[in-house]
């Protein structure tokens, strides 16, 4: 077999240098791993520790469905539900609806503390004045979206001094379960018209007309927005809007009713429809849902809200609603928020779900960015107080030989302390073996270099007065 070549060689050996310097690669790497170790554990278990609480305090992802308890089909309610369900979903949210007789069914379902019929409500419309907060205290305002005029419909009249005028008439007071019926009767009730003076007849809308217009009925009560199909059909037909002069009085009777006024001709400028002004009452409708919505949910509901009701009406100026302004319920947080200063900033740029996601990240994000901030400074400074204390823990021991080699400057080689000054040289060897086997970073050699040069001077001021100034040199070589 040919003998190898130097060529041969070079390339399956690595040379005496090129080993010595991988060797002092290694052990550089493996003291800074171990000591990197043990100075960003604990830092690693305190950022996993604050990671978890946080994340602790963040709320799942908002559902993609909503559960809304609406209206009657045609009705007002139903008619904006349908405006939002459409709206809603161009940012990927469902808006399920569910028909209801009214105000009152959508109240009941909403403070439900069991599904209603297997189904649990989100969200709904209901009217001011309808609960309180202590029948349900797990519901919230989002907020007031329109006025509901109370209207009251007559085939021949047109003014109603007082509601006490309508003793011994008959009166369409509202279907059972809608908040109308809940409204007329309490009206009625605090002008002292009641069953035993008069004839109430639980019917409303499309009946309550038909009755009137066959002379069966007096008035009737009929609630619902000036936009809404129904009521405009009732303003083209030809029963007469009654103005109820003591709207201002009972306003102050029930405070969740605000007076109003329809000017004369505003229904139909071309007929002038009404002939006069008329005065009537209205009650608010509230956008309402369960205390446990989604937050991010809310601020959708809130600019869907803005978009369907925040155009101009015969009773509202432009950006009137929604509004703060009528609370039966505790305002929630995040529409508190919203009218104070709008939309969450991410949500104005960004789609719906990637906003929704960096305002979770974000609360698991900034506590964990505001303790690393100042872990930046405390842990490299750890680290170096780690890495010199293995060299300075042998300057206690250096110090105190120093000091007894001062003591005994200008001793002879039989003076008793001879033997002492030899053992402290023994030590001084000693701890320089141990200083040589550390391994150091070469960023904190220095510090090694400093400690060997202390060292040898403590060496040197024990010699001369143990072997003389002209006896060999038995330490170790600095260099």
């Amino acid at each position: 077999m040919p003998p190898s070549t130097p060529t041969s060689r070079i390339s399956t050996s690595p040379s005496p240098g090129r080993r010595r310097i991988a060797e002092r690669i290694a052990d550089r790497f493996h003291l800074s791993w171990r000591d990197t170790l043990v100075t960003l554990l604990p830092v690693l278990l305190l950022l996993t520790l604050v990671a978890w609480v946080a994340q602790r305090f963040v709320r799942p992802a908002p559902p993609s469905t909503i559960v809304m308890t609406a209206g009657t089909e045609g009705g007002a309610y139903d008619e904006f539900a349908k405006r939002y369900r459409s709206i809603l979903a161009r940012s990927g949210i469902t808006l399920e609806l569910h028909p209801s007789s009214g105000a009152v069914e959508n109240y009941e379902r909403l403070r439900a503390r069991r599904p209603v019929d297997g189904v649990v409500y989100d969200v709904g419309f209901i009217q001011s004045g309808i609960g309180s907060m202590d029948e349900a205290p797990k519901l919230e305002t989002i907020a007031g979206v329109y006025y509901e005029p109370v209207w009251l419909f007559s085939s021949h009249m047109d003014q109603l001094a007082r509601l006490s005028d309508l003793k011994g008439k008959r009166i369409g007071v509202g279907v059972p379960g809608s908040g109308l019926r809940r409204l007329s009767l309490q009206m009625l009730a605090a002008a002292g018209v009641d069953e035993g003076n008069a004839t109430l007849l639980e019917v409303g809308g499309a009946d309550a007309a038909r009755l009137l217009g066959a002379g069966q009925l007096d008035i009737a009560f009929v609630i619902g927005a000036p936009e809404s199909p129904f009521i405009r059909s009732l303003f083209r037909g030809p029963l007469q809007i009654v103005s109820l002069a003591q709207s201002e009085a009972i306003a102050r009777y029930f405070p969740t009713l605000t007076p109003l006024v329809l000017p004369q001709g505003a229904v139909d400028l071309a007929t002038g429809r009404p002939e006069h002004d008329v005065r009537l009452l209205a009650a608010t409708s509230l956008l309402v849902s369960r205390d446990d919505l989604h937050p991010a949910l809310v601020y959708l509901l809130l600019e869907a809200a803005s978009e369907v009701h925040g155009g101009p009406g015969l009773f509202q100026h432009r950006g009137e609603f929604p509004s703060s302004t009528v609370q039966d319920f505790p305002m929630s947080e995040q529409a508190a928020r919203w009218f104070q200063s709008g939309r969450p900033f991410l949500q104005r740029y960004l789609p719906f779900w990637l906003a929704n996601l960096i305002e979770r990240l974000l609360v698991v994000i900034v506590p964990l960015v505001a303790l690393t901030i100042p872990l930046t400074r405390i842990v490299p400074a750890f680290y170096r107080w780690r890495v010199r204390s293995k060299i300075f823990r042998w300057y206690g021991e250096v110090r105190t030989i120093e000091a007894r080699a001062r003591a005994s400057r200008g001793g002879t080689a039989h003076d008793p302390m001879h033997d002492e000054r030899g053992d402290e040289l023994a030590r001084l060897d000693a701890i320089e073996g141990s200083v040589d086997a550390l391994r150091i970073p070469l960023a904190f050699y220095h510090e090694v270099h400093l400690l060997r040069a202390h060292l040898d001077l403590v060496r040197r001021r024990l010699r001369p007065a143990s072997v003389g100034s002209t006896a060999p040199s038995t330490g170790r070589s600095v260099g």
